[in-house]
C-alpha cells in the first residue's frame, strides 16, 4: 500500500486554504487546512496531524510563519 503524501497548509484567508486544498487534493494529495498556526502546532504535538511537507503564510495573527 502506497502511503499519500499529507500536506498542511496555515493560511488566514479562506479563500486561499480552499483554492489550495483543491489543487493538491485533486492531484492525490491528503489536506489538512489550517487559519491558526497554534492550532497547528497543537495538533503536531498531540499527534493529531502528521503532515510531510507544510505550507504556511508568513502574516498570520499571533504565531507569525516565520515563528511557527
Amino acid at each position: 500500500m502506497i502511503k499519500k503524501v499529507r500536506i498542511m497548509v496555515i493560511d488566514d484567508d479562506q479563500d486561499i486554504l480552499n483554492l489550495i486544498n483543491n489543487f493538491f487534493s485533486t492531484r492525490g494529495f491528503e489536506v489538512d487546512l489550517y487559519t491558526e498556526a497554534q492550532q497547528a502546532l497543537t495538533d503536531i504535538a498531540e499527534k493529531k496531524s502528521n503532515c510531510d511537507v507544510i505550507i504556511t503564510d508568513l502574516l498570520l495573527p499571533g504565531i507569525s510563519g516565520i515563528e511557527f
